[in-house]
């Protein structure tokens, strides 16, 4: 379910934004994700959430309200996000699997190590940067918040196993740091390869999976943009196997 649930949040920000907006979204409607599309609709409509999961309800009910306070579709991506990530991070803990924990715990911090970096190259304050950060992760909220106030923000994550990503991501731009973070848990989803009989290499699998999917959009958008083979090799991120 970890990997299902950005497919129903990602169902859930269409259908809000029919919603508000009058405008049909059926294109941006994904198949396989926990719960069917018309229960979420239903849902909706009846602002009636006890069939969902709680995490959900609440995420869908902090999103309308945001919504209603500053007309922006944006708030209900941010919203429904922080949900997919706390919905995450709770399988996770009620799988009791270490590994599992380590691999939302992982995707949690990289989230939030991407949007650091993303908005501190905009010039955003901590404000903006705390609106998109997600929970679950072991870096907590007060460190960005050192890092934020420095002029050497590194510092704050040389004491993480996070320290070497972020340097990437300081020094060679953001389509270089993006790479290292999918080879990092690439890198932490092979070491289930050789484990037997247990929930692991199924995890792994899947990952796997997403990760040559990712592959494959990489090298095909590449292609249609013409862009040299050299620099698509760069691109293209480390493998399962």
């Amino acid at each position: 379910n970890i990997f299902l649930y950005k497919n129903d949040y990602q169902n859930l920000k269409v259908l809000l934004k029919e919603e508000v907006s009058g405008i049909d979204g059926r294109q941006y409607i994904v198949q396989g994700g926990t719960e069917p599309v018309e229960k979420l609709k239903q849902s909706i409509l009846d602002r009636n959430y006890t069939d969902l999961p709680k995490v959900m309800g609440e995420a869908i009910e902090e999103a309308l309200e945001l919504y209603s306070k500053t007309q922006s579709g944006q708030m209900i991506d941010i919203a429904l996000d922080r949900g997919t990530f706390r919905q995450m991070t709770q399988a996770a803990k009620e799988s009791e699997n270490d590994f599992v924990k380590g691999y939302t715990a992982r995707v949690c911090d990289l989230t939030n190590l991407k949007s650091f970096i993303r908005m501190r190259h905009m010039n955003k304050d901590f404000g903006a940067f705390m609106n998109v950060f997600v929970e679950g992760g072991e870096i907590s909220s007060s460190v960005f918040f050192n890092a934020y106030g420095t002029d050497n923000p590194l510092d704050q994550f040389k004491g993480t196993k996070y320290g070497q990503i972020f340097e990437v991501g300081e020094e060679k731009g953001f389509t270089e740091f993006e790479k290292t973070c999918d080879n990092f848990l690439m890198d932490y989803v092979k070491s289930a390869k050789y484990i037997a009989l247990t929930l692991e290499p199924l995890i792994a699998y899947l990952y796997a999976k997403e990760s040559e999917i990712k592959t494959v959009r990489i090298i095909l958008t590449s292609k249609l943009n013409q862009i040299d083979s050299e620099i698509i090799k760069e691109r293209v991120r480390e493998a399962y196997v």
